[in-house]
Formats: structure tokens, sequence, C-alpha cells
């Protein structure tokens, strides 16, 4: 009995206690509600703030997988909300800067952030260079729960005046780089605080290979491109403590610690390798390296400069994908080229050149059927210029054009004079590469055979296989041209650049010459005797006439003579002669040897 009344008590105590609570815990769960209904808007809030905000968002999750993105990142990247749940490390996903995905890597990694300026590959209205963070966001137990990008406003929208004038008086509008000015500001710099003599430093300039060929390719828009994306790789590089600089074109300017530049340009040469992805292609780039040391070659900022353009252009000279290092000789070889250009621009107007004609004769019957135009040049300071000097300045200054115009005007009007045995002799003209490309020749020959009156069958344009090798349209197209003028086209130095047959099938030669190099051994049992006779069947065979250049022996003159070697030049029939000596020499000449010696020609050698 006294159990019952124990528990009927506890029941009744208990059910009087749940019942006053009732008002406390539907208090609670209205609370509670309220919570979830003040969080459900402050995440809708937050979402309609972060979708409508000027700022591009993103969120990546630390396995690297797509969160979140907002309407202003899928405008400005030009994609869709596919992205979301797509992994950012995915190469199929271009959407980003280059530098981002890294940066990514780098604060789940590292826990750090990113800020910086970049350049956004889109088609949008956006004004780059835009500022761009990289963000790690942390959990309450201190782990990355996912990493914020977040893309401002454009970089001139939020400068100040004098910031905007700053940048760009300073930076590289296409790559963001530091440009010349500032270069020459670090190189000033560093030289400053190494008055002790103890720090030092290297500069390289950079120059890319054949980064025309893109521009001519794909189009300048495109050359651009690759550039901005070149500009965003090299920026990455600033963590092993150097300075990059966009000099202009496809230039650049690396300057580090003279211990840390070999490695710098390794770096640089990785940056230019990774694949540029260019529409459906993509292409890799090399470049030519010019290396300079602080002290050691020189303590002038320009002189520094200077001295790595020289070694740079070094490497190019010599072929593709080289490093090379500043000499002084270089220098010397820089002084020189410049005063000869600067000598040359005037030597037309003061009477300094000159043509000389070396006879071309027949083996068969050893007479003269032509001579060969050459160039000379007497300055009154450099003295007597070689030919292989000069014309190289003149080809890099552009005086070529000027120089073989008055060169084909000046042979055409005294061969247009010639009489006598001369009347029908021809002329063979050496014509630059350059004058093609600059699409001068045919203006030029045109106007030289009107003003004088050649016939245009007495006129023969010795061509080098260097013009041929791009295999250009307006290259064919000129020789075509030349030949319908009755022009006769002739193929110089050939064996020794980049022979091919398919030169000769596909452009209108008359004739080859055979290099000296061929014909100097040719006497003998051995290589240069099987090539040289092997190059007159083949010319044979194609309709094509051969010159043997460089015959100096009666044993050499023979062998060709049998073998059906056309003409022949050199210095067993004549060395260069001067105009008012050729009439002389054609008199007195009665064999190869005696031809080669009558004592005209020292005014022209």
């Amino acid at each position: 009995m006294d159990n019952y009344v124990i528990a009927l008590a506890l029941t009744t105590f208990f059910a009087a206690a749940s019942i006053s609570c009732i008002p406390f815990l539907l208090g609670r769960i209205r609370q509670l509600e309220s919570t979830a209904r003040a969080a459900k808007d402050t995440l809708r809030h937050m979402q309609l703030s972060a979708d409508q905000s000027p700022a591009s968002i993103l969120y990546v999750s630390p396995a690297g997988t797509v969160g979140y993105a907002n309407s202003r990142f899928l405008e400005l990247f030009g994609c869709t909300y596919n992205i979301v749940d797509k992994s950012v490390f995915d190469n199929s996903n271009h959407y980003l800067p280059e530098p981002i995905p890294e940066k990514i890597t780098a604060a789940l990694k590292e826990k750090a952030s990113w800020r910086g300026a970049i350049v956004i590959p889109s088609n949008t209205d956006v004004k780059n260079p835009v500022l761009g963070s990289v963000t790690p966001v942390f959990n309450t137990s201190g782990q990355v729960d996912h990493v914020l990008l977040m893309f401002e406003d454009s970089v001139s929208s939020r400068a100040t005046a004098a910031e905007k004038l700053y940048h760009e008086s300073n930076y590289s509008h296409l790559t963001l780089l530091p440009n010349r000015k500032l270069a020459f500001e670090e190189i000033q710099r560093l030289s400053n605080a190494s008055h002790d003599g103890e720090s030092h430093f290297a500069l390289t300039v950079m120059d890319i290979d054949h980064f025309k060929d893109i521009n001519d390719t794909f189009g300048i828009r495109v050359g651009d491109q690759v550039l901005r994306r070149l500009g965003n790789r090299l920026a990455a590089i600033d963590e092993f403590t150097c300075f990059i600089a966009h000099l202009g074109g496809d230039k650049f300017a690396l300057i580090s610690s003279e211990n840390k530049y070999g490695r710098m340009i390794k770096l640089v040469q990785q940056a230019l390798s990774k694949p540029f992805k260019l529409g459906d292609d993509s292409l890799s780039l090399t470049a030519c390296f010019g290396v300079t040391f602080y002290p050691g070659d020189a303590e002038d900022s320009f002189a520094l400069l200077r001295n790595a353009e020289a070694a740079m252009y070094q490497a190019k000279s010599v072929g593709r994908n080289r490093v090379h290092y500043f000499k002084e000789s270089l220098n010397q070889q820089n002084i020189a080229q410049f005063n000869t250009a600067n000598q040359l621009a005037n030597a037309i107007e003061k009477d300094e050149l000159s043509l000389c004609y070396q006879p071309i004769i027949t083996l068969h019957d050893t007479q003269a059927c032509g001579f060969e135009v050459l160039l000379r040049w007497n300055n009154s300071i450099l003295g007597n210029v070689s030919p292989d000097h000069f014309i190289a300045v003149a080809e890099d200054t552009g005086l070529i054009n000027p120089i073989g115009a008055w060169v084909l005007n000046q042979s055409c009007a005294t061969a247009a004079g010639w009489q006598g045995q001369l009347a029908n002799s021809s002329i063979a003209v050496n014509v630059s590469s350059k004058q093609f490309t600059d699409g001068q020749i045919l203006k030029d020959v045109k106007a030289a055979l009107k003003t004088s009156g050649l016939a245009p069958e007495r006129l023969e344009l010795e061509i080098t296989e260097g013009l041929l090798l791009d295999d250009l349209p307006e290259t064919r197209s000129a020789l075509l041209e030349l030949k319908q003028l009755g022009v006769q086209l002739s193929l110089d130095d050939f064996g020794t650049g980049y022979s091919s047959l398919s030169y000769l099938k596909r452009y209108p030669f008359d004739t080859l010459k055979i290099d000296r190099s061929f014909i100097k051994d040719i006497a003998a049992a051995d290589e240069s005797s099987a090539l040289t006779l092997a190059m007159i069947a083949m010319a044979h065979s194609l309709g094509l006439k051969v010159v043997a250049e460089g015959i100096e022996t009666m044993a050499q003159h023979r062998l060709l003579a049998e073998k059906g070697c056309d003409m022949g030049q050199g210095f067993l029939y004549s060395k260069p002669l001067a105009p008012s000596n050729l009439g002389y020499w054609l008199d007195n000449q009665s064999s190869p040897s005696q031809g080669a010696n009558l004592g005209l020609t020292s005014d022209c050698v």
C-alpha cells in the first residue's frame, strides 16, 4: 500500500512538472525557429550580395573543386554554372589565368594569402589588369575550409590619377611587368648599393626566337595574347629574388644576384617551353639570352644593357635557344659596325662606290661571254673596306636598297654603252634577299633597264639560296615577273647552304653557279670532285647552264671542260677589272694563264 502511494505521488509530480514546462519548451522551439529563419535569411542575403557583387567570387574546396561561383565571375571569365563541382586543376578548364591554380595550391599548402594584378583572358569589356586575391578560409579547428578567390575592379578604375600615371610610366601595359625605365632604375639602384665592390649582380637580356613568325602566322592580337600569358608566368618567378622587366616587343631583362642567374634562365626557359594554348593550336617557345656582369663588364647602367643586348644578338646569330656571355670584343665589333654604317650612309653622295667586272668565259673555247659585277668601296677614313663586311652592314641597316639600286643603274648603263667585242656581253649582278623582301627589286630592275636601254636578256640576277628558304609567294611572284621581262636568273653559291633540288624545280632559274669551295679540290679524286660532277649532271638534266666559280689552275679548267661544265670564272682567267680595262683585256687575252697576268687589276682586287 505504501509503495502504491509513493508511485502515485511521483506520477502526479512529474505530470504537473511536465505541464508546467510546456510553455518553456514551446518558447524555446519558437526561438530556435526564429534563429533558423534568421540564419536562412542571412545566408540568402549573403548569397544575393555575392551574386550581385561587383567583385567576381569563387569558392574552392580543399580538394580543388568549385563549390560556388557568382554571376560576375561567370560573366568575367566567360563560363557557366557547369564549372561547379569541377576541379580547378583540370587541364580542360582554361578559364582561370595561368598563375591562379598555382596560387590556390600554395594557399592550401602554405595557408597563405596572395594578392596581385593579373590579366583576364576574356572577351568582356573588362579593363585589364584586374586585382585578384586568393585567400584560405579556416574553420573553428584551424583547418582550411575553402579557398576564396576574388577579382576586384580593374587597376585603372581604382587607382588615383597619380597611381595610374605611375603605373603607365613604369609598367608594360601588355605584360604588366616593369618596363625599360624601371629596369634602368633597378640597375642603377643595385650598382649604387655596391660601392664596396662585393655585391655583384648579373643582367640578362632575353629575346624570343622567331616571334615575328607568330605575328605573321596568327596575327598581332594572338602575339600580344602570348606575351600577356608569358608576363603572368614570368611574374610568378619573383620569389627567387630576381627582377624581370619587359623592355618592349619580345625582349625582356632579367636581373639577379651573380650566383642565381643560371637558375633564373632555366626557370624562364621552363616558362617558355610550357605550351601556349591558341584555340585548337598550341606552341612552345625558345629564346636567346645575353648575359653580362656588374662590375666586371661595366659599371654604367647604359653600358650594362648595351653589353647584354650585344651578347644576346651574338647568341641569335648562332641559332635558337642559346646563351652567350658578353666579351669586350663585342663592343669593338659594334663600334666598328656603327662606324661602317655611318660612313656607308653617304658613300653614294661622296662618289666612293665603284664597280669592277670579272670575266665569265665559256670553258670549251675560253672566250668571254659575260661579266660578273662586283661592288667596291674606298672610304676616306676607313680605306678599302671588304665587301663581305660592308654589304653585311648594308643589309642590317637597310642601306642595301639604295646601294642595290645604284649598282643596277650603274652596271646597266655601263653595259648598254659597250661596243665592239663587248656589245653583246651580259652582266651578272648580285642581288640581296633584302631587296626582294622589302619589295624593291622589281621597281629597281625596271627603272635601270628603262633608263639605260639595256636589253633585259643581257641582265642576269644572281640570287643566293637564303632567299628561297621560306618559299614565300611574293618571292616566287617577283622571280616569275622578272623572268617575263626577259631577265636571266642565276642561283649563286650552290652547295654551300640549304641546297635543294626543289628550288631548281619551283623557280625559273637559267643558270646554276657552283661555289668555289667545291672547285678548289676538284682535280683530286675526292668527295668534292664527285659532288661537283654530280651537280653538273643534275643541272644539265634540268636544262640549266652551269658556271664554276673560283677556277685557279689549268687542271681544274681541263677537268671541268671535259665533264661538260658550260662556263667558269676565277683568277686563272682574270681578276676583277675596272671598266676602262675590259677592252684591253679582251684584245690581249690569248690563253687563260696569260689573261690572269695582264697587270690591270690592282685597283679592283
